[in-house]
């Protein structure tokens, strides 16, 4: 009613200085709890360094979506995040879409 519309940018993996910085095994794979959990997001992570996309590209997909006024509320500005909003809308309902990831992501 007032004219503002909300877009919500769901980012992946993009080229910046705080991707860069944070290019190190997480610091939980020193907790003999957590090390399985640790290894494997480190070695998720190895696996799509050739599906970082570069902070150009993602700032002119985050332009795009935020002056498209027919742009849908969540909005991805790289392929990966694309491809997860996508699964989602595939999923039957967010906790269907939802409940999977958390159960890949839980200690075993």
């Amino acid at each position: 009613q007032w004219g503002i519309r909300v877009v919500e940018i769901m980012p992946g993996p993009i080229e910046t200085e705080m991707l860069a910085a944070s290019d190190r095994p997480p610091a939980a794979i020193e907790h003999e709890s957590y090390r399985a959990l640790a290894e494997g997001l480190w070695e998720q992570r190895q696996q799509i360094r050739d599906r970082y996309t570069p902070a150009g590209t993602a700032a002119v997909r985050i332009v795009d979506a935020i002056i498209d006024d027919d742009s849908p509320l969540q909005v991805g500005c790289d392929p990966l995040s694309e491809a997860m909003l996508a699964a989602r809308d595939r999923a039957a309902g967010h906790d269907a879409w939802l409940r999977p990831q958390l159960d890949h992501f839980s200690p075993p």
